[in-house]
């Protein structure tokens, strides 16, 4: 005993030995454009450890994890998005700013991608323990790398950018400055040679200057008062003009800068607009109406090197081209476009005369292609003029001829296809255009000739048919490994006195039950098998249905269950666990979907899939946890003779058992017992089994046949 209760203390230490390590282990995950505080929460929670991310940590990231220790994720996870992590005490704190330091506190190295210009300051005042002050900065985000550099170094690397800053270094503290505006003593006032006033005009020449400062000496000079609104402070390279009028000089000043105004009680309000705005202004638009060719030939013929699709617009009710861009990018397109237009020389004038159709409408019927030339309506005749080409003249007259056609609609009852089937798919002697749908489905309504009204007729006798009716009767059984059927059919299995009839009966009482005929499909022999299989608890029947479907349409059958979940969240202030308020759904069970169609030859061809799914029951129960799902599918592609059964399978699964064996009496003794019995863990394989017989059945089945065949399989297994 005293052995035993070592051992069992061993195993207890080291236990506790590995749960610390394993809880630093991080299991394969995926994350798909989640937060990257959740994602370190996450990471966190599943590893056992503290991360702590500052302020500096946003954004989305989409990573796959695939089993790692905490640190190789964090590393591999943060570099990839230009983060870096420090631990200290167990925790480890994220950021995008990496700063360390001398002992002295002299020297600085800094990494930072991309960040805010006032977190990289507090992130060296922190660090440091050094006060750093400053004036109000621009938002913008800087890149910054130095390695063991003075701190006075670092400083003026961050804000050589913006000329209007510099740095003041005091005992204990530094201070970023930023050089006043205006007044005669400050370290850098407005400039006032900028730009230069006489008679009313001004003149500007400098090189070098930054966007806002030119704008406050414009304004200072002028004596009106700005409020600028946007954030850019760009460099103005060059800037030379002389004798402009204050709007002109004005403009040109905020086109060096991407601005644009408004002026509201005399103040000028000054805003960011994007460069491609102020480049519209150099942008022409030309319409250039074709009179000798179509628009939609002449835009497949402009090379790619004088035009683009970004240029060019057709305008077919006006058979007219528009185009937009540059003056150089127009021109060329242009000049193109008339010489095309020249091309056909030699036009006519052909008078067109109608039976049916009302001249007036002719504009609107005639395709693009054809549109030349604006018609000229003769309303006292019914006729047009149209200017065309010698080549097309005998094109346009088929196309009018074949619309010009004076008929009464033949009205078509259809009995068993719908009107919008017969319209998407029209018979040879019929176009489209020939039919017209109603507001009753099965009639339409046919117009033409006479002669093409009873050739649709004939077409319409082979389409207009009943479409035949699949009936599939379906069986699955869970079948264990060792419990192996022959699925050969035996249909030549029969009684051999009426005195055994109701041993046999006795034999397959479980079959009894069945939709299914099993003793029909595969015999006598298999049945009494498997009515032996199912009550040793070997077999199993999942599922026993008939499903009906019109061939070339799917059915399905569904034995599903569905678990409901409360996914949980990280509360940020406590850390604790609780619900969010959304539920997930979890689906297991078995889903047969079947979609067959019938040959000419009365075969029947099915795409059978099926999809068993089962909930993993080792997850936890609770409401709050969602547990693993298994999954297996088959999809098969068959062709077999109505009656005929196709057999499914190869969908195997395996189930762990367990058990208890124990020494009888003492197995039962309380704390003592569980010395006398050890707990069994065995593999069960089994096998899901999917029959299908799959019957035609054309709404002409009468229930004589119906009954005529019930008789003959009486005749056949009961009476012989």
């Amino acid at each position: 005993m005293f052995r035993l209760c070592k051992n069992i203390l061993f195993f207890l230490v080291l236990f506790a030995a590995i749960i610390p390590a394993y809880s630093q282990k991080i299991d394969s995950m995926e994350f798909r454009n989640q937060s990257i505080s959740d994602i370190l929460l996450v990471l966190g929670e599943l590893s056992g450890t503290s991360i702590v991310p500052d302020e500096t940590v946003e954004g989305n990231a989409s990573y796959y994890f695939n089993d790692m220790d905490i640190e190789t994720a964090l590393s591999l996870f943060l570099s990839s998005y230009n983060y870096y992590f420090t631990k200290t005490d167990d925790v480890y704190y994220v950021s995008r700013i990496n700063i360390s330091s001398d002992p002295e506190n002299t020297r600085l190295s800094i990494n930072a991608e991309n960040t805010d210009i006032q977190l990289i300051i507090k992130a060296i005042s922190r660090n440091i323990g050094k006060t750093i002050l400053y004036d109000a900065l621009p938002r913008e985000n800087l890149t910054v790398h130095a390695d063991s550099l003075p701190i006075d170094s670092v400083l003026e690397i961050i804000i050589k950018k913006y000329s209007d800053y510099y740095l003041e270094s005091e005992e204990g503290f530094y201070y970023i400055r930023k050089e006043a505006v205006q007044g005669s003593n400050s370290r850098s006032a407005a400039r006032s040679d900028i730009f230069v006033e006489r008679d009313g005009l001004y003149n500007a020449s400098f090189e070098q200057i930054r966007y806002k400062e030119a704008l406050s000496s414009l304004f200072t000079l002028t004596g009106k008062e700005y409020s600028f609104l946007g954030r850019n402070d760009s460099i103005i390279e060059k800037f030379e003009f002389s004798d402009k009028s204050f709007e002109q000089i004005f403009r040109l000043l905020l086109e060096q800068g991407n601005g644009d105004y408004k002026v509201i009680d005399d103040i000028y309000y000054i805003i960011d607009i994007e460069r491609r705005d102020i480049l519209k202004k150099f942008y022409t638009t030309v319409y250039l109406p074709l009179h000798k060719s179509a628009a939609s030939d002449v835009v497949s013929l402009i090379p790619s090197s004088i035009g683009s699709s970004s240029n060019i617009k057709v305008d077919k009710n006006n058979n007219a081209l528009i185009l937009s861009g540059t003056l150089e990018e127009v021109s060329p397109i242009q000049d193109f476009v008339a010489m095309l237009d020249q091309q056909n020389r030699e036009m006519v004038y052909h008078r067109f005369s109608l039976s049916s159709l009302d001249a007036s409408s002719i504009t609107g019927l005639l395709p693009t292609e054809y549109q030349f030339s604006t018609p000229v309506i003769l309303k006292e005749s019914n006729s047009f003029i149209m200017l065309l080409p010698p080549t097309k003249i005998d094109e346009v007259s088929r196309y009018i001829e074949l619309i010009d056609m004076n008929s009464n609609g033949y009205p078509v009852q259809l009995k068993y296809i719908k009107g919008e089937q017969l319209l998407e798919n029209p018979p040879p002697s019929a176009d489209k255009e020939d039919l017209t749908a109603t507001n009753d489905p099965n009639i339409i309504y046919f117009k033409g000739t006479e002669r093409r009204y009873e050739a649709f007729l004939k077409d319409l006798e082979l389409l207009d048919r009943p479409v035949p009716q699949i009936r599939y009767e379906v069986l699955v059984m869970q079948v264990q490994e060792a419990n192996k059927f022959d699925w050969d059919i035996n249909s030549s299995n029969s009684i051999a006195s009426d005195d055994s009839q109701t041993s046999i009966v006795g034999e397959i009482g479980n079959l009894l039950k069945l939709n299914f005929d099993v003793v029909s499909q595969f015999g006598y022999q298999f049945a009494m098998d498997l009515n032996i299989s199912m009550e040793n608890s070997e077999s199993k029947i999942m599922a026993d249905t008939s499903l009906n479907a019109l061939s070339g349409e799917n059915t399905n059958f569904q034995n599903t269950e569905t678990y409901r979940y409360q996914e949980t969240e990280i509360d940020p202030d406590t850390g604790e666990a609780k619900t969010s308020g959304v539920t997930r759904e979890i689906t297991s069970g078995l889903i047969v979907e079947i979609e067959g169609w019938t040959s000419g030859d009365g075969m029947i061809t099915m795409e059978v899939t099926t999809t068993i799914s089962k909930r993993d029951d080792t997850s936890s129960s609770s409401n709050s946890s969602i547990p693993a799902t298994t999954e297996r599918s088959v999809t098969t592609h068959i062709r077999t003779e109505s009656g005929k059964p196709v057999i499914i399978g190869g969908l195997m699964q395996q189930d762990t058992v367990k058990g208890v064996k124990k020494t009888p009496f003492l197995g039962d003794i309380p704390i003592l017992g569980y010395l006398f019995r050890t707990e069994t863990e065995s593999i069960q394989n089994t096998e899901m089994v999917i029959t299908i017989v799959p019957y035609l059945e054309y709404p002409e089945y009468s229930l004589t046949d119906v009954e005529r065949e019930i008789e003959t399989l009486y005749n056949r297994f009961i009476r012989q």
